[in-house]
Order: C-alpha cells, then sequence, then structure tokens
C-alpha cells in the first residue's frame, strides 16, 4: 500500500535492463521509462503511476538470483519484499523491526548492488 501523498515516481533512464528495474524497485520508483522512447511513452508512464503506482516488469529470477546472493542473509527478505512492491512501512511491520532500521538497510541494499550489470 503506497503512503498517501507519496510521490509517484518514473525513472527516465539511458538504461532499462533487469539491473535499472531492480534498482528501480528498490528505490521505490513505479516506472522506468528509455531515453530513447518516444515523448509519448514517457508522459503514458506519468499518467499510469499516477493512476496505478507500481508498473514496473518483474525483474528476471536470474536478476533476483544473484541480486540475493550478494547480500546478507538478513537483506534477503527485504530484498524480495520490496521486489514484490511492499512500502517499508509494510516490511517494517512483517519484520518486527523500525521503519527508519528498513530504509536504512534498503540504502545500504541498493549501494551494494549497484555494480550488478555493470564492468568492473
Amino acid at each position: 500500500m503506497r503512503r498517501r501523498n507519496a510521490p509517484a515516481v518514473v525513472l527516465y533512464s539511458a538504461t532499462t535492463d533487469d539491473a535499472t528495474v531492480v534498482a528501480a524497485a528498490l528505490a521505490g520508483a513505479g516506472a522506468v521509462v528509455s531515453k530513447s522512447s518516444p515523448a509519448g511513452s514517457l508522459l503514458e508512464a506519468i499518467r499510469s503511476v499516477a493512476r496505478a503506482p507500481h508498473l514496473l516488469p518483474p525483474a528476471s529470477l536470474r536478476m533476483r538470483r544473484e541480486a540475493a546472493a550478494r547480500l546478507d542473509p538478513a537483506d534477503r527478505p527485504i530484498l524480495v519484499m520490496r521486489l514484490a512492491g511492499y512500502p517499508p512501512a509494510e516490511i517494517s511491520e512483517t519484520l518486527r523491526v523500525p521503519v527508519n532500521a528498513v530504509r536504512d538497510r534498503l540504502a545500504a541494499i541498493i549501494a551494494r548492488l549497484e555494480p550488478i550489470g555493470t564492468a568492473h
């Protein structure tokens, strides 16, 4: 469930690969649109996310497994729930940890996964 008055976010990116979708989902974006798409695609994504906040395509099983393998076991439930669209407050309730701790862990997860899909 999205917070009331929470901003709907569309990530407008040069890359829209699986790694970008995972990062966008973890950060709470509602959609990803390629910069190479026609302007109408961006406008439609903005309208769509305003109506339904979670329009991201699911990350591939390979990408989800790769991401999970790079995390501490304690962070894996947060990854799974966030990729499923759960907001930090619901993850907090489910795991019985403070919401600020979930937000901090999400930031750490994003930082840890940042290199996925890029050349080192």
